[in-house]
Parts: C-alpha cells; structure tokens; sequence
C-alpha cells in the first residue's frame, strides 16, 4: 500500500543508465572562480546575520564612533559561525568523494556552491 502511495505522488519509477565518468568539462577556472565567490558569499552571510541584532551593531558603532577598532569580540562570534558553515560544506564533499570511491565513479575535486 505504501508503494502505492508513492506512485501517486512521485509516479513510477525511473531507472536510469550512466557512465562511470561523471566529471565535468568545466574549465577548473571557471570551478576555481565559483569556489573563491562560495566563500565570499558564506562570509557576507555571516557577517548579515549580525545587522539583525541591535546589541551587536550598537556596540559596533560605539566602537566606530570612539575609534576603537579592536574587534576581537566580534570576530569571537563570527569565527564559530563561519566555521559551521564550512565544517558542514566539508562534511558533505566529502561524503561525495567517498561514495563516488565506493562506487568507481570518478568525480572531480569538490566546488563549494
């Protein structure tokens, strides 16, 4: 019953032939350029989600205003945060490259999206 449950949702299933070779052709410039603008973009992200909190930006502009530019206390809470991000990005390429091993598919190196 539940297989057909899920065949009139999803519709019936597909099975689908591939090659060995899933690498793509793609200019490692180009999965180079992707990586680098990935990083920036999980940076922004993090640094975003800071505006939202009054008590961060109102010490931040305390700071500005007086001059003092020793933001260890923020890069304290921005660290950790970054580096979750990133721990979980690895995580997940990794996880690829070890079934892409298992399974004799060859994959090119990991681009962070």
């Amino acid at each position: 019953e539940a297989l057909q449950d899920s065949e009139s949702i999803f519709g019936k299933p597909v099975v689908i032939l591939i090659n060995k070779d899933l690498a793509p052709t793609t200019s490692p410039l180009v999965l180079s350029l992707v990586t680098a603008s990935s990083l920036g973009l999980i940076l922004l992200f993090s640094l975003g989600t800071f505006a939202g909190n009054n008590v961060v930006m109102e010490r931040l502009q305390n700071a500005n205003a007086v001059g003092d530019y020793d933001l260890t206390w923020f890069n304290s809470l921005l660290v950790p945060l970054v580096g979750g991000i990133l721990g979980v990005q690895l995580l997940h390429d990794l996880a690829h490259v070890v079934v892409s091993r298992l399974n004799q598919i060859k994959i090119t190196s990991p681009t962070i999206l």
